[in-house]
């Protein structure tokens, strides 16, 4: 599927997931501007992929784990958006430190938090016919603290849904990706982002996708 000319915003890209998305959009010749999330180190591979006609991602500095950062970051994107992608930013390490409340402190703040502000901030930067597209996080089914990541996952679908009655008639649409596990191919969520981002999810808002259950 062809995206060329789409501006697409692809945010909190540190996971396989995030960085499948990345690269597929630039494959179907998107225009892809990547934030830096956070302090986390986004992989060099997908700062400097290259698709079959040389473009590459646009890399913007710009912490998006605070809400100035997204102001920011909306303020050195000097194009309106068509395409939102908004990955939870998961990281492993950060729930295994620290008492119960500093680990569902971080939790939330990575997940819930930083995808609401990302959401809403950059929605004045979106033409009508734009696609607002979670992904969520899903964490290894014997993981450390799956309850807590579970809950994140929980409210960032409620959210995206939330918004999508919120934006009714306003030709932008609002979705969820989520993956089964973390085990689950990056492709799939992809084509998955794909799909909602391309013709075919034009009418498509308020829905959850589900990547991958093969129980």
């Amino acid at each position: 599927m062809s995206l060329a000319g789409k501006n697409a915003l692809c945010t909190g890209c540190i996971s396989l997931s995030g960085g499948a998305i990345l690269t597929h959009l630039l494959d179907c010749d998107a225009n892809v501007y990547l934030d830096r999330c956070g302090t986390t180190e986004i992989p060099a591979e997908w700062y400097h992929y290259r698709n079959p006609k040389g473009n590459r991602a646009r890399v913007v500095n710009a912490d998006t784990s605070t809400e100035q950062g997204i102001l920011d970051l909306m303020s050195q994107v000097d194009v309106m958006i068509d395409i939102l992608v908004i990955n939870a930013s998961f990281q492993p390490s950060l729930l295994w430190d620290g008492t119960l409340d500093e680990r569902m402190d971080r939790a939330l703040n990575l997940n819930v938090k930083r995808s609401h502000s990302m959401a809403y901030l950059a929605i004045p930067h979106m033409v009508r016919g734009s696609r607002v597209i979670f992904v969520t996080t899903s964490p290894h089914k014997d993981a450390l603290d799956s309850g807590l990541l579970a809950t994140c996952k929980g409210a960032v679908t409620e959210m995206g849904k939330n918004l999508a009655a919120q934006l009714h008639g306003s030709g932008v649409t609002v979705n969820c990706v989520v993956p089964n596990t973390v085990e689950e191919t990056g492709a799939d969520v992809a084509r998955a982002v794909e799909y909602l981002a391309g013709q075919g999810g034009e009418f498509i808002t308020g829905q959850i996708i589900c990547v991958g259950d093969k129980q």
